[in-house]
């Protein structure tokens, strides 16, 4: 949050913070439910390391090595694809909730930081292709290995609002 209030003083436009009180504790909390800890980040690295380090992987040391900065630990594993699921249910319902408004972004009526946070942890369930956003293969493997119910959990209106934000106010391709 001091990043993104950092970024408010440095340049008013495009203004990333809500002015709207509600709509700015929505976004803090959708943020939260995105990235923070026990997120949909968070819960999906812990998933992405179970993989590796289950020897399903060429990445098991990484895993072992990342792992321990994210508290993986196996028992926290379990309960991990059901907040994945809880997630991307809750940002796909507020997603359609906008769009029933004829509304292009997540929040309001314009771009907000969680737009951009959506668009690039996003890649934690569906990443860019390789022309758009080159990354190892193994890690790409790892970003891509999980349960066909968790795929199919992903909103393609949710990976079209994230290529929308790419092309509108990102780069692409993105600079490894």
């Amino acid at each position: 949050m001091e990043i993104l209030h950092l970024a408010e003083r440095l340049s008013a436009t495009p203004r990333l913070i809500p002015e709207n009180s509600r709509d700015r504790v929505q976004m803090f909390g959708l943020a939260n439910e995105l990235m923070s800890e026990d997120g949909l980040v968070w819960c999906r690295r812990l998933m992405m390391f179970d993989v590796m380090s289950q020897g399903q992987s060429s990445m098991g040391g990484f895993a072992q090595l990342r792992g321990r900065d994210y508290g993986y630990v196996r028992h926290d594993v379990e309960r991990a694809p059901q907040r994945v699921l809880d997630i991307l249910a809750l940002f796909a319902e507020v997603w359609r909730a906008q769009r029933a408004l004829g509304r292009r972004y997540l929040l309001g009526e314009g771009l907000t930081a969680l737009d951009i946070y959506w668009a690039t942890m996003s890649a934690i369930v569906a990443p860019l292709p390789p022309e758009q956003c080159p990354m190892p293969n193994g890690l790409r493997a790892a970003y891509t290995q999980y349960p066909e119910h968790i795929r199919a959990a992903v909103d393609p209106a949710l990976l079209e609002h994230r290529d929308f934000i790419y092309r509108t106010y990102l780069t692409m391709p993105i600079d490894t």
